[in-house]
């Protein structure tokens, strides 16, 4: 079960964009691919989404998303 929320939480949790200067949240763009104990950084307003796992295999996906172009 704490997989299942977890990847749930990940799923969810990139497409979420703190809109800037309102103190609010909002839906962002989704990621291209869903997985699941991935690593995450913001560097210059960026946030990298970095390997983990996808249906049980490991991956090195490395995914960013600019909360300012919501891409």
């Amino acid at each position: 079960m704490r997989k299942g929320c977890l990847a749930s939480l990940l799923a969810l949790l990139p497409a979420v964009a703190l809109a800037q200067g309102l103190g609010t949240w909002s839906l962002g763009a989704p990621m291209p691919s869903s997985r699941q104990e991935v690593g995450v950084g913001v560097v210059a307003g960026h946030v990298y989404v970095v390997a983990g796992f996808a249906s049980g295999v490991s991956v090195n996906t490395v995914e960013r998303y600019d909360a300012a172009s919501d891409q």
